[in-house]
């Protein structure tokens, strides 16, 4: 996994995730490549075909590491320092995390008897950018809540080349001001993009 993270001075800040989990995927992908196109139309429905996929907190699980890199961007959009995101999980009670680039690490962990512990070392803190790949990587895709159709409106929208378009969904709340402009442009609102063809997270900006 890799992920890039860039402040910019007029507009929220932006974190784009690079997410390529179709190794998970290797039989619904036979049988994708082989029967066409197998998303559905609807948004809300492509985010209920994937969710199984994302849920990495299931008890049934096994044991699992993940290790991701990335990469801060500052307001100029030239990059800055590089890290290691860490992530070690045994249950939904037991799990660490660990964020290490020059300068700084941070470390948490969540104990199965309730307990929490974390370390901090070196005199450079971690940017908010920084601690938010955790919920980026391990809860990507929008909360139960931002699927309530009187609070959100959904948008979808393909990207890319002729030869390879991505599908493309924003959640663009209801709001007044937002009721009058008949586009949005894709990315203003947290934007999740797919496979062509698998429920596979491809990216993601918020």
């Amino acid at each position: 996994m890799a992920a890039a993270c860039y402040p910019r001075p007029t507009m929220r800040p932006i974190c784009f995730f690079a997410l390529y989990l179709t190794a998970m995927l290797p039989g619904f992908a036979q049988t994708a490549t082989n029967a066409g196109p197998r998303l559905p139309k609807e948004p809300r429905e492509v985010f209920a075909m994937a969710a199984p996929f994302y849920d990495f907190s299931d008890p049934t699980l096994k044991p699992w590491h993940l290790k991701a890199t990335y990469q801060l961007y500052d307001e100029k959009g030239d990059p800055g320092e590089q890290g290691t995101f860490e992530y070690w999980w045994t249950s939904p009670q037991a799990y660490r995390s660990t964020w290490t680039r020059q300068g700084a690490t941070h470390t948490n962990w969540h104990m199965a008897d309730g307990k929490y512990a974390n370390q901090d070392t070196g005199v450079i803190p971690l940017e908010f950018f920084e601690y938010r790949l955790q919920s980026a990587l391990l809860s990507p895709l929008p909360k139960s809540s931002e699927m309530d159709p009187a609070r959100y409106h959904l948008e979808r929208e393909s990207i890319g080349s002729k030869d390879a378009k991505f599908p493309c969904i924003m959640v663009v709340p209801q709001m007044p001001q937002y009721s009058k402009i008949k586009t949005v442009s894709l990315g203003l609102f947290p934007t999740y993009c797919f496979d062509s063809q698998l429920p596979v997270l491809r990216a993601k900006s918020r």
